[in-house]
């Protein structure tokens, strides 16, 4: 399942949940409790997100910077050449 808001979030580079059907959220104590498991994340807790399976990960994880070549590459490096010349 998706949502406008993901696909836009995900084209900008960012992670979007969108629907939190799986979880228990419990506003006043600043919790969130996950359904299936059970683990509980409290407010300042330090997750990780994959932006595209939604996976929830305890703790930070290394990240890497995505590479882009080939034709879709050139394509993106046009355009960053003219970002200050185009407007969409």
């Amino acid at each position: 399942k998706t949502s406008h808001a993901a696909v836009v979030a995900r084209g900008w580079g960012k992670p979007c949940v969108c629907g939190a059907h799986g979880l228990d959220v419990f506003e006043a104590e600043e919790e969130v409790t996950v359904k299936a498991t059970g683990e509980t994340f409290k407010a300042g807790d330090i997750i990780s997100l994959n932006g595209s399976t939604g996976e929830c990960v305890r703790g930070a994880i290394d990240m890497k910077a995505p590479s882009l070549g080939g034709d879709l590459g050139v394509v993106l490096k046009w355009c960053d050449e003219q970002k200050d010349v185009l407007k969409v």
